[in-house]
């Protein structure tokens, strides 16, 4: 049995399922979504009331603030780059993109939200 569990974790080390470190997002990334977060806010405040579509205001707000967009998602994958195996590598990168797709998708929500909210109401909303 002791030669069974020494093989498994053998195994697991070889393989890197007992090498990979816990893919857990940092402060430098959180400060860079955040930076990001409220440009967006803010561009979406200054174009709200052109005549247009709140999609298009939110491609407006997510195209002014690109850079930052770029900053964070290059501080995610810095993070999630710890990874030493093949398949740890492919995981990191998967949740990276996979975070940074849920980021576009919430942010973008949020602001079309915000702004159909702000044209019935005439009144801003609070950041959520």
């Amino acid at each position: 049995m002791h030669c069974g569990k020494l093989l498994l974790i053998a195994v697991c080390f070889i393989a890197g399922c007992a090498t990979e470190p816990a893919l857990m997002t940092g402060e430098q990334s959180r400060k860079a979504e955040q930076e990001y977060r409220a440009c967006l806010f803010s561009a979406m405040d200054k174009l709200v009331k052109l005549p247009v579509s709140a999609d298009d205001i939110a491609a407006a707000a997510e195209a002014e603030c690109r850079p930052l967009y770029l900053s964070y998602a290059d501080a995610l994958r810095t993070e999630f780059a710890a990874a030493t195996t093949i398949a740890g590598k492919q995981y990191a990168n998967d949740k990276a993109n996979a975070m940074l797709r849920t980021l576009q998708t919430e942010t973008r929500r949020i602001i079309t939200d915000r702004v159909g909210l702000q044209s019935l109401t005439g009144k801003p909303e609070t950041e959520q």
